[in-house]
C-alpha cells in the first residue's frame, strides 16, 4: 500500500502524525512498531505507570489507554468506510475518554496487552483490504479521510506518543 495522497486526509493528520511514518511496507511498520511498543512498555515497569510528568499530564498509563482508544477508533473507521458506509464519523473528546477509561485503576500490563491485541486485530484487518477498499472515503471529524490514509495515522499517532513518553516521562 502507498502512502496517502495530501487530498486524503486534513492537514492536521499530515504534519503531526503521517510525516512521522518512514517509508516502506505500512504493515511491516505496524508490526514492527506493535514490537517496539510493547518492549517500551516492559521495560517502564509497574511502579512508574502512574508517574505524570507535570499538574494535569496524562499518567503512563493514561497515555497508553489514549493509544488504545484511538486504536480502536481507527480501526472502526477503516471498518466502516472500507465497507462503503459513508455517512459521516464524528471526533472524540480524547480526554474525556482518558477521564472515563479510569486507567490508573489497571496494570500497566493489562493496558499493554489490549494495545497488543487492538493492534494484531487491526493489522489483520487491514491485510484484507483490496485497492477498491483502501481508497473509499467518508467524512470523519468534519475532513475527507481514504482508508488507505488511517494505517499511516495509527503509525504516526504511536510515534508521536512513545516520543512523548521517552522525553518526558523517562528522561524528565
Amino acid at each position: 500500500m502507498r502512502k496517502p495522497d495530501v487530498t486524503e486526509y486534513p492537514d492536521y493528520y499530515g504534519n503531526k502524525y503521517i510525516a512521522l511514518v518512514t517509508e516502506g511496507d505500512i504493515l511491516v511498520l505496524m508490526e514492527e512498531q506493535l514490537k517496539d511498543t510493547v518492549n517500551l512498555l516492559e521495560n517502564i515497569g509497574e511502579e512508574k505507570g502512574n508517574y505524570r510528568y507535570g499538574e494535569g499530564k496524562w499518567s503512563i498509563k493514561e497515555v497508553i489507554g489514549h493509544l488504545n482508544d484511538e486504536e480502536r477508533l481507527f480501526g472502526y473507521q477503516i471498518f466502516r468506510i472500507s465497507r462503503g458506509d459513508r455517512s459521516s464519523l464524528p471526533g472524540i473528546n480524547e480526554d474525556e475518554y482518558v477521564i472515563k477509561g479510569k486507567f490508573d485503576n489497571r496494570s500497566l500490563k493489562s493496558i499493554s496487552d489490549e494495545f497488543k491485541f487492538l493492534r494484531s486485530s487491526n493489522i489483520e484487518m487491514i491485510t484484507g483490504l483490496d485497492e477498491e477498499m483502501l481508497l473509499m472515503q467518508c467524512t470523519a471529524d468534519g475532513h475527507k479521510l481514504t482508508v488507505r490514509t488511517i494505517p499511516y495515522v495509527m503509525v504516526g499517532h504511536v510515534i508521536h506518543h512513545t516520543n512523548v513518553i521517552k522525553e518526558r516521562y523517562l528522561h524528565p
